[in-house]
């Protein structure tokens, strides 16, 4: 939801977090591999385990993005026929729906065309298979392998060209890839800690949940001041104290609507650039119809201000209501039909990695 407002772009009064909103992606990609290496580690040693987690993988997130991609492709139809824009022109060419079909998007200066929300779910599948390789290849060694993988990708991350966006040039597209495998990797070390820690007895304390929530919130605000790796490793930090779900924060978030948000939350993140787009439709023809300006183009782009702070509330609030609906849809009958489609898991795995079983 942090990706939705950070994508509308509205002047309301959590303004100074959603700007930053971006950096939710490095909180993603370390919780991935955080919870891969929870429900899978040492459940890939054969070539039939990967082969059945490869296609889990697959399966689990091609279905909603190949949906988003079709009502795109008719979006952009409906406006050839209105001659608004000539068909799979621009932003919507065609070698960059090539590039999302095929899910290579997240490496190249193509990573914003289409659904952009998109290139970081290629990254995403890209860096699971390589995980679940190395699982298969490495086996117990596995964990030695991923301080590799975090040492190089670290080096590749600080030497390649500022990324300045995930599709600004070539060493742009081959920074911002290799921060997210970084982060990825670095989560599924983050487990191998987690395990000698809840071994070991030495959990943290239930309190520190509330400096945790508090870090997470200077990394949004102060996410520009930080260090290229910064973001990764505070949340690193952040989802290693909440692992252990001691707290009254862990408490909260285990209550019904926060757990609802969990499970739609790969439909949020794929199915929310048609509500951004509306609703800055919407203020912006309100803005005209009232002769205000709706629109202020600064330092982040296009930035919603009509009637101030309380008005772009209502307008972040209904954008969040829209996408909330639409996603639970889209979870319960297009991204559950995709988990069935592959039903099998690896033999010994978990239906649903789950850590806290495996401490």
């Amino acid at each position: 939801m942090m990706v939705v407002l950070f994508h509308l772009n509205a002047g309301a009064h959590v303004y100074a977090l959603t700007r930053n909103g971006y950096a939710a992606v490095d909180f993603f990609f370390v919780l991935s591999g955080f919870v891969l290496m929870s429900g899978f580690s040492g459940k890939l040693e054969s070539r039939a385990a990967f082969s059945r987690f490869a296609a889990r993988r697959f399966t689990r997130l091609y279905p909603l993005h190949l949906a988003t991609l079709a009502v795109l492709i008719g979006l952009v139809c409906l406006d050839a026929l209105q001659g608004d824009e000539a068909a799979f022109s621009g932003d919507y060419n065609l070698n960059g729906l090539v590039q999302c079909l095929t899910l290579v998007q997240g490496f190249t200066t193509q990573a914003l065309s289409w659904n952009y929300p998109s290139w970081s779910i290629s990254l995403e599948f890209w860096a699971s298979l390589l995980f679940g390789a190395t699982l298969w290849l490495a086996r117990s060694r596995a964990w030695a392998v991923f301080a590799v993988y975090v040492l190089a990708l670290g080096a590749i991350t600080l030497t390649a060209n500022d990324p300045g966006g995930p599709a600004a040039n070539a060493g742009a597209a081959l920074g911002k890839a290799a921060h997210s495998f970084l982060a990825l990797f670095t989560g599924a070390l983050l487990f191998k800690l987690y395990g000698v820690l809840a071994r070991s007895g030495r959990k943290p304390p239930g309190w520190l949940e509330w400096p945790a929530t508090a870090v997470v919130t200077a990394a949004f605000l102060f996410t520009g001041r930080l260090p290229p790796l910064g973001t990764v490793v505070l949340f690193a930090a952040v989802i290693l104290v909440f692992a252990f779900e001691a707290g009254p924060v862990s408490a909260w978030l285990r209550g019904p609507a926060p757990q609802a948000a969990g499970r739609w939350s790969y439909s949020i993140y794929l199915t929310h650039p048609l509500w951004t787009m509306l609703t800055f439709k919407a203020v912006y023809a309100i803005g005209l119809w009232l002769g205000q300006p709706a629109v202020l183009n600064d330092a982040s782009g296009d930035h919603l201000i009509l009637g101030g702070p309380f008005t772009m509330d209502l307008a972040a609030l209904a954008c969040l209501a829209l996408v909330l609906a639409t996603s639970a849809a889209t979870s319960r009958f297009i991204e559950e039909p995709g988990r069935k489609l592959v039903a099998k898991a690896p033999r010994g795995a978990p239906t649903s990695p789950s850590y806290r079983h495996r401490p």
